[in-house]
């Protein structure tokens, strides 16, 4: 029973029950004798007659059963290659779409957007709070929220909200 598998020089190795390592000779034989035995099918049915019974077919019938034939085979191997290509599609796009979150999480631990985003934000408060634009809108904000009852700010919000849906 093989328990380990190893990869040296690009060749596989396996461990056996006697846990000594060899190479997959087993492998290697099988293919050997598989090809031989094959071998020899094949040059003891040559060795025989093969003739081809006549069929009282016009060339033309001939012709026409040949390019079925071809056309059914160019359909099926077009259908398999649609199969693999839309099957290709959905493993490419997953795997971008892994590849882009993984970049993203890793630039924003601690990368170059992360610093980028810290500028942007900081330059934002401060031009906003430097122009009274910020402190405004914070001022606006807690005005309506305690001025306005829950029941008038939840109308409003559900009014904007059906606004953005309708623009």
């Amino acid at each position: 029973m093989r328990t380990y598998c190893e990869r040296k020089f690009g060749v596989i190795k396996f461990l056996d029950s006697k846990d000594e390592c060899c190479p997959m000779y087993k492998a290697l034989i099988g293919a050997l004798v598989g090809g031989v035995i094959g071998g020899c099918l094949v040059w003891y049915g040559q060795t025989r007659s093969l003739q081809i019974v006549p069929l009282n077919m016009t060339y033309s019938d001939f012709a026409a059963i040949l390019l079925t034939a071809v056309s059914v085979l160019v359909t099926v191997l077009g259908v398999f290659i649609a199969a693999l290509a839309i099957w290709g599609y959905s493993q490419f796009k997953t795997f971008a779409q892994n590849a882009a979150k993984d970049h993203v999480s890793s630039q924003l631990k601690d990368g170059e957007l992360r610093t980028h985003i810290e500028e942007v934000a900081e330059k934002f408060l401060e031009s906003d709070f430097s122009s009274g634009k910020l402190r405004k809108l914070i001022e606006e904000r807690i005005d309506y929220v305690i001025y306005s009852g829950a029941a008038q700010r939840a109308a409003s919000e559900e009014r904007d909200a059906n606004e953005e849906e309708g623009d």
